[in-house]
């Protein structure tokens, strides 16, 4: 997009006699400013659905943590034979 606004600047330069199409720059400016609007909306949603998610994981590993703490310590002897994790 600012592609286009920069190639509308130089075309009187490119293409000598040709005036600036001024209606033209306006409109590809004001859709480039609607382009730039709408990204940042979905930036906005992307960050704030981020935020959930760590919210969400961070009660989880909570949850986990006092789980595995109410564990007795027996249960993380190494010698168990049904850890599945003999050969270790």
């Amino acid at each position: 997009m600012i592609l286009l606004v920069m190639l509308e600047l130089l075309r009187p330069l490119m293409e000598p006699g040709t005036e600036l199409n001024l209606s033209r720059l306006i409109l590809l400016c004001v859709w480039l400013l609607v382009s730039l609007l709408l990204l940042f909306i979905m930036l906005v949603i992307v960050y704030r659905s981020n935020g959930v998610s760590f919210r969400v994981t961070a009660k989880g590993r909570l949850k986990l943590g006092d789980h595995l703490r109410k564990l007795s310590m027996g249960f993380f002897h190494k010698g168990r034979s049904d850890s599945g994790a003999e050969g270790w």
